[in-house]
């Protein structure tokens, strides 16, 4: 869509206004409508008067020049005083019929270069949202706004939300000890105040006994109130300390809060494989403090970070989770959770790339999101400077997909195969191509193979309340290093998002699960560096495609492409076209290879001895953990080949040996 600017000078119908303070006047009969799609700049301070009117379908920028600008709303009044009840400056949702608002395009509105004492205008922001069960995942966005009218807003029809721990209650979420806690209803949301539990950014699960965030038809709910500013800490320097550190969730998080709710009830880590010593740490959820977007699909680096304009922020990031359904809430267990969109990052010292549902990066106003650190990358890769603070004021955009890592080449970096993160998006759709789910294949060349206490980019679909592994729609499950499933670690979790290596894993299985019968096709979303590739395009910057074997065939996938899933339960995802199976791990071709590595004790080492029928082959060494130690390409067979493996390292090792003539050798040593 064509986007229209434009920029304001002073509009004023009946009023006098002063230029210091007001460049942008909507008088009592005036109408200002900004059409979707526009942008609409005020290098000034706005006001409206009495039914004065801005109709916001696009996007409007309000940037104060100097200490006297400001925005509100005034009355008719002789001596104008503030104007409290609205309907001045609307935020539409421009489509809420039943079949597109989840989607729908809204208007936002920017603000910036002003204080609080200088924000007095009402905003009224049109909301409409999936009904997530017991509690809607809220951020609410506007400063010193009562909980009662909060409640009124929100259609519960006179009575405020309670104080007790009930679907009738409004929670905060607090990161420090992991827990949602009631707000008094007799309060109001923080005016910018740091020193209290909620504010700006607080992420909020708000009750939904008595009102529905998805209304009948194409009705709309209205929350009104006065925006926050960006001029302090609380938006632009949010330091993300002390997750859960501490706490002792219990084995397997049967221990419970000062509430009496099991830990392992609410707190669901996709990023750490069942209740491991990180599980449920440093995890940090926050809302959207602004009445515009928020792109966080750079936040990990500002290497690396598309255009000129960077975030400026750095964090050592492992993961984000958005979009909760299926919330639902007792007094005995707690509160329960369904994921459904989750995104990891890959860490490397050419900067941080994000994989999975990156589009979902951007969060729009009122939503909110769920962030997992790694504290232990800052000091692997010390030349990032990442730290644990994150400004929500660079990461605004009106844009509602994610930030493009830059122009693609489908030649790009046609020799050096490993420097790209590669990934496939495969999405289960039902017979009227409506979502059921979906999941992710990433490659990388520093991602591990195969089950890893150093697996950076998976995330898993979560657990039940029993501790069993949940089991989505469609998901993958953990592999071997020679392809197909590992059943050790497939009956322990189910993967949104699996990781391998692309080099030692080119041509192999990652097994896909097809659990729902409501899935009649298959669609494939494939991106580089974050960024889709063209439609229709299948190779990538290595030269190599992504594959899927259904029904015994095998299919290279493009961009968009959609295949039916008929009745199938079970297929395999490939990087790269799938090996002919008489030529993966222990098959019949290998094992007539007369290749064998054995170790000489003489020198110490491990040594390749060739088939006599080989002319040249390539060697690749991974340790245990899927980090390539050695590759070699063209190695003459005509003599004995001494493997390059450390010796001041104990640990196991898988060796590749693949010749000219197609045959491969795979076997495993132990130093």
């Amino acid at each position: 869509m064509k986007k229209s600017l434009l920029t304001i000078g002073i509009l004023a119908t009946g009023l006098s206004v002063q230029a210091q303070t007001v460049l942008l006047h909507v008088d009592d009969t005036a109408k200002m409508y900004v059409s979707n799609g526009a942008l609409v700049y005020n290098g000034g301070g706005v006001q409206t008067r009495g039914n004065g009117n801005i109709d916001l379908h696009g996007n409007m920028m309000v940037v104060g020049s100097n200490a006297t600008d400001v925005f509100r709303t005034i009355d008719t009044n002789t001596t104008p005083g503030p104007k409290t009840s609205g309907a001045n400056v609307i935020l539409r949702l421009n489509d809420p019929s039943p079949a597109n608002f989840a989607t729908s395009t809204y208007g936002q509105l920017y603000i910036t270069n002003l204080t609080q004492d200088k924000i007095t205008g009402i905003v009224d922001k049109e909301y409409k949202a999936v009904n997530q069960g017991s509690f809607q995942q809220m951020a609410l966005p506007f400063a010193n706004k009562t909980v009662q009218t909060i409640a009124d807003d929100l259609g519960k029809g006179g009575p405020n939300f309670t104080g007790n721990r009930s679907t009738s209650s409004l929670a905060y979420w607090d990161n420090t000890k992991t827990v949602m806690r009631i707000v008094n209803p007799a309060t109001s949301t923080d005016p910018g105040n740091s020193t209290v539990l909620y504010g700006p950014t607080t992420y909020f699960a708000v009750g939904t006994s008595g009102w529905n965030p998805a209304p009948a038809n194409s009705a709309v709910l209205t929350l009104k109130g006065v925006p926050y500013t960006d001029a302090v800490a609380s938006t632009n320097n949010v330091n993300l300390v002390n997750g859960g550190v501490g706490i002792d969730y219990g084995s397997y998080g049967q221990y419970t809060n000062y509430f009496g709710e099991r830990y392992n009830s609410y707190l669901n880590d996709p990023f750490d494989t069942r209740w491991t010593p990180n599980y449920g740490k440093e995890l940090y959820q926050y809302g959207n403090p602004f009445l515009t977007n928020i792109d966080l699909s750079w936040i990990g680096t500002d290497v690396g970070e598309p255009g000129t304009t960077k975030d400026g922020n750095r964090l050592p990031i492992k993961g984000i989770r958005f979009s909760q359904e299926g919330v639902n809430y007792s007094s005995s267990t707690g509160t329960t959770t369904t994921t459904n969109r989750t995104v990891t990052f890959n860490h490397s010292a050419d900067g941080t790339v994000p994989a999975g549902d990156v589009n979902s990066l951007v969060i729009k106003p009122l939503g909110v999101v769920y962030i997992k650190l790694d504290p232990t990358l800052i000091a692997t890769y010390p030349a990032a400077n990442l730290n644990r603070s994150l400004n929500f004021n660079t990461t605004r955009r009106f844009a509602s997909a994610a930030r493009s890592a830059g122009s693609y080449s489908v030649t790009a970096a046609k020799n050096t195969p490993s420097s790209t993160l590669k990934q496939l998006g495969v999405i289960a759709l039902d017979s009227q191509d409506r979502e059921i789910s979906r999941t992710y294949y990433v490659v990388h060349d520093n991602a591990t193979t195969g089950y890893s206490s150093m697996s950076t980019l998976q995330a898993n679909i979560g657990y039940n309340s029993d501790n069993t592994p949940a089991s989505g729609s469609i998901y993958t499950n953990e592999e071997y290093m020679t392809g197909g499933i590992d059943p050790t670690y497939a009956s322990q979790y189910n993967l949104y998002i699996n990781e391998a290596n692309e080099v030692n894993f080119l041509h192999k299985k990652i097994p896909l699960k097809l659990n729902s019968p409501e899935i009649s096709k298959l669609k494939f979303e494939i991106r580089e560096n974050a960024t889709l590739i063209p439609a229709n395009q299948s190779a990538l910057s290595a030269g190599e495609s992504f594959w899927i074997k259904i029904n015994g065939t095998n299919v290279m996938l493009s961009q968009d492409q959609v295949i039916s899933a008929g009745s199938v339960t079970e297929a395999g995802l490939y990087y790269g076209q799938p090996q002919p199976e008489t030529v993966l791990g222990t098959s019949n071709l290998t094992k007539k290879s007369g290749t064998i590595v054995t170790y000489e004790k003489s020198s110490d080492n491990f040594v390749a001895i060739f088939d006599k029928n080989w002319k040249n082959a390539d060697i690749t060494i991974f340790d245990m953990s899927g980090k390539l130690i050695n590759s070699e390409k063209g190695v003459n067979t005509k003599s004995n080949h001494t493997l390059n493996i450390p010796k001041q390292i104990n640990n196991g090792y898988l060796v590749t040996i693949k010749a000219d003539n197609g045959q491969v050798y795979n076997t495993k040593i132990m130093r």
